[in-house]
């Protein structure tokens, strides 16, 4: 059975040996039949080869975040909140179109509009809790997400999937303010750079993405690399201590390989604009982590 989803926008350019997922006609499955599926075919069934192509330039947007992250950490609280704000425009700008949203004007905009009232939030918050008015920037951000829907022109195809991937937008924004408040603890910079080591070194697990037999170990191969680049860096800045260290690293990297995996479906994150968004998003995700290891843990 094929639902009518709506007009979706023309799929990007792909390779002309891969076959590029038709977003706009895909069957519902029940779980029984997706089941039935992976028993006969495997666990890549239901992904479409444009998931398994490298993409290069989502690595490169990677790299070059995290060294702006880890560098402007190390600045002070000024610098980093300027490369979130770019940060976050980029990400309002092409995450609707890596995520394959169905107005990406609109949810651009309220993406933008909500990191930018995150980031004043947290800056306008002189000490402890520095996090303390960011609940109230995103429920505001969820509200005008809602609104937007609302005032959609285009008969509201694909709701759902458009508030979703709103919604995931937004979560990689308030993730991303998180990296603002280490600043201001013990080892908070250090933490930072440890981390954005972790999520550059654990990047290159990435481009065996197109190895069948690799694919599979992928995940625990970014660990492992993203878990030693961090050790080393750790005992080059002399801090944090090593266990912490090492679960920093294990840990941002597989979160910032597992956002860039869940976004490789989406025909639109093989575009350019997508390939860009989606590097960066997976590296402001790693922000909430690094807040709750340094506040459970570390600390």
């Amino acid at each position: 059975m094929t639902a009518d989803r709506g007009v979706v926008p023309e799929p990007p350019r792909a390779p002309d040996d891969i076959a590029v997922m038709d977003t706009g006609s895909q069957p519902f499955l029940t779980r029984a039949a997706r089941r039935a599926a992976r028993e006969q075919h495997g666990a890549d069934v239901e992904l479409p080869p444009i998931a398994h192509v490298p993409r290069y330039l989502t690595l490169l947007a990677t790299l070059v975040a995290a060294v702006l992250v880890g560098v402007s950490g190390a600045a002070g609280e000024e610098l980093l909140a300027f490369a979130l704000v770019l940060g976050s425009a980029v990400i309002s700008w092409g995450w609707p179109r890596a995520a394959g949203l169905p107005s990406p004007r609109g949810s651009g905009l309220v993406m933008f509009v909500t990191g930018m009232a995150l980031i004043g939030a947290d800056i306008a918050a002189e000490q402890e809790p520095y996090l303390r008015w960011a609940p109230a920037a995103l429920a505001l951000g969820v509200v005008v997400m809602f609104l937007q829907q609302l005032m959609r022109k285009d008969g509201r195809p694909r709701l759902v999937e458009s508030v979703m991937g709103t919604g995931l937008g937004l979560t990689v924004l308030a993730s991303g303010i998180a990296f603002l408040p280490l600043v201001h603890v013990a080892n908070g910079p250090q933490i930072i750079a440890c981390a954005m080591a972790a999520v550059a070194v654990g990047t290159l697990a990435d481009l065996l993405v197109g190895h069948e037999l690799v694919r599979p170990w992928l995940l625990p191969l970014s660990m492992v690399l993203g878990g030693i680049a961090s050790v080393v860096l750790s005992l080059l800045l002399r801090a944090p201590d090593l266990p912490p260290a090492a679960l920093i690293g294990v840990s941002a990297a597989a979160l910032s390989h597992i956002v860039r995996r869940l976004v490789s479906p989406e025909a639109g994150s093989y575009s350019g604009q997508g390939q860009i968004a989606t590097g960066l998003a997976s590296v402001s995700m790693v922000g909430a982590l690094l807040w709750a290891i340094n506040d459970l843990i570390i600390r």
